[in-house]
């Protein structure tokens, strides 16, 4: 990865210092792109160690729509940390939140003092309950679950294109299949009923009519960007529509609360850094190849970057492989990008390093279903790396 040590390089050279959100200062470059072709290997930077392993883990955790900090950690350890945890609400945190915001607010109808803790002590738990440990709606809510503005109606759902029960993302099917069977006999029931006097072959062809509407009503209660995505790619490759967007203004967070603040009020722990990503389908010959193009709003160059560029190039990587394509190109697009001032001395380090060849991927070829992605599925091959730098991560 020559070519990041050279951007690396260039920052320093061309940067200017900003201040920033932060406190600690920027320097940055506007406007970067880098191509990186995916035929010739893995795109991970090697003049540092990169923690792969979380890499691959943590694009699973978006994969699977998931914001909680369990679904992040390795398994059987239920208590190691993540980069996520210094962006998460605790019970200290929560405490805080409440006794800021709430007290003061309940302080003016209830004059016990003992009622009041008690009521005080009834929200803090709640609240803890649904925040601690999650970062809030970032990117798996976004790829996966986008509230609508609004729901609906009977008439619109019987008017919007219907997608197949083989299309719907599998992970979300079995959902529905689960809670279709908690009321299973009930509609049965009405369908004896309001079809009274009709063959096994006619109800039963009623039945799979009723199960194909109620996963229809559920599967567009919110919108699964990424499972559209899937579909269009499968069923319309060469659309310019293969968009997921982690930009949601919905779930961007107040800049001026903390990110503990932000997930209690229902946003994001922080404002999503990778924004936009799009997908590409070309032929040649016959051979379907697959590219991607992710926009960065903010990239925190030494220590953000490096696994931006490995987990949108692997992603690519799982699409072709489930879509019978070939990965084809990750198009890496910057804007504002920077180096912290608290980064530059260890960014002289690694750009001293000699960079060594790209490493390769295997995926395994039981793999079938994205939506059943593990991370062991993946394994990367030949990989030569530098020694770890402990860069500070800006809060």
């Amino acid at each position: 990865m020559k070519k990041f040590n050279d951007l690396l390089v260039r920052v320093l050279k061309e940067g200017e210092l900003f201040p920033d959100r932060t406190g600690v200062g920027r320097i940055k470059i506007f406007g970067v792109t880098e191509r990186f072709d995916l035929k010739s290997g893995f795109p991970l930077v090697n003049t540092r160690y990169v923690p792969y392993k979380s890499m691959i883990r943590e694009l699973k955790w978006f994969i699977q729509g998931r914001n909680d900090l369990a679904g992040l950690r390795p398994e059987g350890n239920d208590t190691a940390k993540t980069i996520w945890d210094q962006w998460s609400p605790t019970e200290e945190s929560v405490k805080s939140f409440v006794d800021r915001n709430i007290k003061p607010i309940y302080e003016q109808s209830i004059d016990n003092e003992t009622a009041l803790n008690e009521e005080l002590s009834k929200v803090q738990s709640d609240l803890s309950k649904k925040f601690v440990g999650k970062i809030g709606r970032l990117y798996g809510s976004a790829w996966r679950n986008v509230p609508l503005g609004y729901p609906y109606t009977a008439m619109q759902l019987a008017i919007i294109p219907k997608v197949s029960l083989e299309d719907i993302p599998s992970d979300k099917l079995a959902i529905y299949k689960a809670d279709y069977e908690e009321i299973k006999q009930e509609i049965l029931s009405t369908i004896r009923e309001s079809f009274h006097g009709q063959t096994d072959e006619q109800l039963d062809t009623v039945r799979q009519s009723f199960f194909k509407e109620y996963v229809h009503s559920r599967y567009n209660q919110t919108i699964d960007q990424l499972g559209i995505v899937m579909h269009s790619l499968k069923h319309k490759p060469f659309s310019s529509r293969h968009v997921i967007s982690n930009w949601i203004p919905e779930f961007i967070p107040f800049e001026t609360l903390s990110p503990e603040d932000n997930v209690i009020l229902g946003k994001g722990s922080l404002a999503a850094c990778h924004c936009t990503v799009q997908f590409l389908v070309r032929e040649r010959n016959n051979v379907k190849y697959l590219s991607c193009l992710m926009f960065q709003r903010s990239c925190d160059l030494p220590v953000g970057v490096p696994f931006n560029i490995s987990q949108y190039s692997l992603l690519t990587y799982l699409i072709a492989h489930v879509l019978g394509y070939v990965a084809d190109e990750f198009v890496w697009v910057g804007g504002d990008v920077h180096i912290y001032q608290n980064q530059v001395e260890l960014v002289k380090e690694q750009i001293e390093r000699i960079a060594y060849p790209p490493p390769q991927i295997t995926i395994n070829p039981n793999l079938v279903d994205l939506f059943q992605f593990h991370e062991n599925d993946v394994t990367i091959n030949n990989y030569e790396y530098h020694p770890a730098i402990n860069y500070p991560v800006a809060k």
